[in-house]
């Protein structure tokens, strides 16, 4: 994680430090860590930093359900994609 994703991240209020030292550093505690863990997750599943921003300030059930409906999304793009690689494979044969 680089020292400017995390001040982006600070800045758009996704990753706020808990600490702040008298010269500007931040500093992180282990609930901010948690929560730069799933910010992270969220980000290699596809999800863009608004919909990480709302998934994390809803509730965990809420959060479950969008990931749901995330998954099923995917599934369907993933039938799409089996599709299409079908009909390639039908042309070149």
């Amino acid at each position: 994680m680089s020292v400017r994703t995390l001040r982006f991240y600070d800045k758009v209020g996704l990753l706020t430090p808990s600490v702040r030292t008298p010269a500007g550093y931040r500093l992180y505690s282990d609930d901010d860590l948690v929560r730069l863990q799933h910010i992270l997750a969220l980000k290699f599943l596809g999800f863009s930093l608004e919909e990480i921003a709302n998934f994390l300030a809803t509730s965990p059930l809420n959060f479950r359900e969008m990931l749901s409906q995330q998954k099923a999304m995917l599934r369907e793009r993933r039938a799409q994609i089996d599709t299409v690689l079908r009909a390639i494979e039908q042309a070149e044969g």
